[in-house]
């Protein structure tokens, strides 16, 4: 006879008519219901208000309906509704204070993978040029010795998820590559040269990844890079030894070197990282290794282009190919998801 009365009440109080109703007071009577029991009776009040136009509404709609479902042991139903829960909320956490133990089990199995993924990446510490010589080209009786130095790096990325263990990235990264030259010729002459490009990058790769833990998971790049040299400039310093105490100095800064280069570069990418989930994106270090394969950094037609350098310093480029080593920090912001059901 309670039952009946309580049941009569919630009516009463509502008009049971969803038309007329508000869903934020049924949900509010549809969890009394359950919390007493009436899991049929919340189930049928609730259910008008997982199409409701408010985005919150059908969530707290879809959490109740979830819970009932729990309790009466109707695990394929549960899980639909704990489905549709998570795609109104891919981001939701469930709380060890305020949701049982059943609820927190059966979301956390839900797979929740974000599908697009748009982030900025920058230089942590080392974008360190390595030079590779090819051929060596000098217009005196000499050697050049190179030093590879560190760049910064930025850009933007995207990416896209296949599955939860596959996924293709992209973006625009701007490399800024450094090598210093030192050459020495007829006893007394010393030649030091700074070298400084900057480069605009698309990098095309696949990663593929594994869990670790909970909140990391480690990941293997592989693809490969184009890029356009959009700058090229070096400082030269020429020492001239007069005698074993007294000595001369030259020097031209930021003389341009982009007309003796080739302006287009290609080659391969390979790198290990290792990322962790935020609230609706995700942090992930990476070390990836651009390897220029098959690439002349010389313009060989433009070689002896510019005669100053060769009167005043001596100097012809080498053919070279430069690789990279670069330890970037990503900031990913996921812009959507994908919840994967239960196939019927």
């Amino acid at each position: 006879m309670k039952r009946i009365l309580f049941i009569l009440l919630i009516i009463s109080q509502t008009g049971f008519l969803f038309a007329q109703q508000d869903c934020g007071e049924n949900i509010f009577n549809a969890n009394r219901m359950y919390k007493n029991g009436l899991l049929k009776e919340a189930i049928v009040l609730v259910t008008p208000c997982t199409q409701s136009e408010n985005i919150t509404d059908r969530w707290q709609a879809e959490k109740l309906l979830t819970l009932c479902y729990l309790a009466q042991e109707n695990p394929e139903e549960a899980r639909k509704s704990a489905e549709r829960m998570m795609e109104l909320n891919p981001t939701y956490n469930p709380s060890d204070a305020t949701d049982p133990k059943e609820l927190i089990k059966l979301l956390n199995s839900v797979q929740v993978l974000p599908k697009l993924s748009l982030g900025l990446t920058t230089i942590v510490g080392l974008n360190m040029t390595q030079v590779q010589v090819v051929n060596s080209i000098s217009g005196a009786s000499y050697s050049k010795d190179y030093t590879g130095n560190n760049g910064w790096q930025f850009g933007l990325s995207i990416g896209y998820n296949f599955n939860k263990n596959l996924s293709l990235h992209s973006g625009l990264i701007a490399f800024n590559k450094r090598y210093d030259i030192s050459y020495a010729f007829e006893d007394r002459y010393q030649v030091d040269v700074k070298v400084r490009m900057t480069y605009l990058d698309i990098p095309l790769y696949l990663r593929f990844k594994s869990p670790i833990s909970k909140k990391f998971e480690a990941f293997v790049n592989m693809g490969g890079y184009g890029g356009r040299l959009v700058s090229a400039e070096a400082d030269f310093l020429l020492t001239k030894k007069l005698d074993e105490e007294n000595s001369i100095t030259f020097s031209d800064n930021g003389l341009s070197s982009i007309n003796r280069k080739n302006k287009m570069e290609f080659g391969m990418l390979t790198g290990i990282g290792l990322s962790t989930n935020l609230k609706n994106a995700a942090l992930s270090l990476e070390v990836n290794y651009f390897n220029g394969i098959n690439y002349n950094l010389t313009n060989s037609d433009n070689r002896y282009a510019d005669g100053e350098l060769l009167m005043s310093y001596f100097y012809l480029d080498d053919d070279l190919r430069l690789d990279n080593l670069s330890i970037s920090l990503s900031y990913v912001v996921n812009i959507n998801y994908k919840v994967y059901k239960t196939k019927k």
